[in-house]
């Protein structure tokens, strides 16, 4: 945005000190129609010796764009000693532009052929014939010798045509003769709606391409300067990333197989214990014994994690913050919100080593201190309405999260990122969570549908991402 800001000024102040009305020393002339000066050219003036009528004519400007209206006048001077009469203007020739007014004629009293406080002129009495208008082509009935007659008109653009010489030529009769003569107004030009935004910021056609030049050259050198600036930002961040990457791939790769696996491991043995529950396969009381056994380790090796100074760094922050409010409403689930239960189960842990195993915990439950045992019952309580709350989704939703996260950064070795296939109560369970999360962590239900629909997407490397 600075860059941009940057760019315009300059432009403007090039152009401010090369603009051709500074460099110009032609006279001007303001056109209040167009709001620009344009060089106006000295009136060209034709004499008939014969006759010793003399014409001049001109056009206020010699250029004019869509939309535009140029103003022209034609003089007659008679200075001869006999008046001329029947002055017509026989034929305007002004390509690419229409005559809309005369200022003459019919049309002479129109407003527009005058400034808002200036009154339309009087005619030469003896210009108009007696009680009757002039034709709309005739300029004067009769003009006195010795007397000048200025007539103007408009002309409005109506099509582009290339510079050239725009001219009237007048008709007159002295006594029995008829004379005709060409009136010249100027070179014009009539240009499109580009050229005519051109004419207006440059002044000059010609004078314009060096000045445009200039003002171009200027802002592609400060475009230039941005862009090596970007590529030097980008290549500092792109060089930050790779050392950021290489430190802490190490990392994760580390967590990964210490902390990670070996969490998704263990719920997936509580998983197991409590689909056999479900399906009522093998001795129940042996389910919720193995049950109970692999949601000690599993507790046990999240405070591991935890002691250690781990956490869940994973190449989505969104991800780290749905694995935590999943886990968090497992513990509240278990009812470990409630400082005694907490005590309790940090007792059992305290008996867990890595070396410890099913069949020591399963010999370990026949010492139980008092609050143990009570965790244990409200264990099996909790087994028990384990279904109805879908404890089984959330923990298996935690299992893919971890596991698609912990693949990630494996993108390039494996050469694909398969997509997260979360079941339709994996899904709901999510949603349950998220919105209850809300108070606390405002956003994350739109955030996790955003993280939720690009996992849920296959990458393969050198391919568009697809729909998993």
């Amino acid at each position: 945005m600075g860059s941009s800001i940057k760019c315009c000024a300059l432009g403007l102040i090039v152009l401010a000190l090369l603009s051709p009305a500074g460099a110009s020393r032609q006279e001007k002339v303001f056109d209040a129609a167009a709001g620009k000066q344009k060089t106006l050219a000295a009136p060209s003036k034709q004499s008939d010796p014969a006759s010793e009528v003399a014409l001049s004519g001109q056009e206020s400007r010699e250029s004019a764009g869509p939309g535009e209206v140029l103003r022209f006048w034609i003089t007659i001077e008679n200075h001869s000693d006999k008046p001329i009469e029947k002055i017509w203007l026989e034929h305007l020739d002004t390509p690419g532009l229409t005559l809309v007014r005369r200022c003459w004629s019919d049309n002479r009293a129109d407003p527009a052929c005058y400034a808002q406080v200036e009154s339309a002129a009087a005619q030469l009495p003896s210009c108009l014939p007696k009680d009757q208008q002039l034709p709309a082509s005739e300029l004067c009935e009769s003009l006195p010798a010795k007397q000048r007659l200025s007539v103007w008109g408009d002309v409005q653009f109506s099509t582009a045509a290339p510079r050239g010489s725009h001219f009237a030529v007048l008709r007159w009769t002295q006594g029995t003769s008829t004379s005709r003569a060409v009136v010249p107004l100027g070179q014009v030009a009539s240009f499109g709606r580009l050229r005519s935004i051109w004419e207006a910021i440059t002044g000059d056609w010609q004078i314009g391409i060096p000045v445009w030049i200039t003002i171009l050259s200027a802002l592609y050198a400060l475009w230039k300067t941005h862009r090596e600036e970007r590529a030097s930002r980008r290549a500092t961040e792109f060089e930050q990333r790779r050392q950021t990457w290489n430190l802490l791939l190490l990392k994760v790769h580390r967590l990964a197989f210490q902390h990670y696996m070996p969490i998704v491991s263990t719920v997936q043995g509580i998983l197991l214990y409590l689909q056999r529950l479900r399906i009522k396969e093998g001795n129940a009381e042996d389910n919720v014994l193995g049950a109970f056994c692999y949601v000690l380790r599993f507790h046990w090796r999240m405070r591991k994690m935890k002691r250690s100074g781990a956490s869940w760094y994973f190449k989505d922050l969104t991800a780290e913050e749905l694995v935590v409010a999943l886990v968090q409403t497992h513990r509240r689930s278990l009812g470990l919100s409630d400082l005694r239960h907490q005590a309790a189960l940090d007792e059992f842990l305290e008996r867990i080593t890595e070396e410890t195993t099913v069949a020591d915990v399963v010999a370990q439950m026949s010492d139980l201190s008092e609050a143990m045992s009570i965790f244990w019952k409200q264990f099996r309580e909790w087994v028990g309405r384990s279904e109805e709350h879908h404890e089984g989704a959330l923990l298996s939703a935690v299992t893919k999260i971890i596991t698609y996260e912990t693949n990630r950064p494996y993108y390039y070795w494996y050469e694909e990122l398969r997509p997260i296939d979360l079941t339709p109560d994996e899904l709901r369970k999510i949603h349950e969570v998220t919105a209850a999360s809300e108070g606390g962590q405002k956003g994350i239900s739109v955030r996790v549908e955003k993280y939720l629909a690009n996992a849920a997407r296959s990458y393969v490397v050198g391919k568009a991402p697809a729909d998993g």
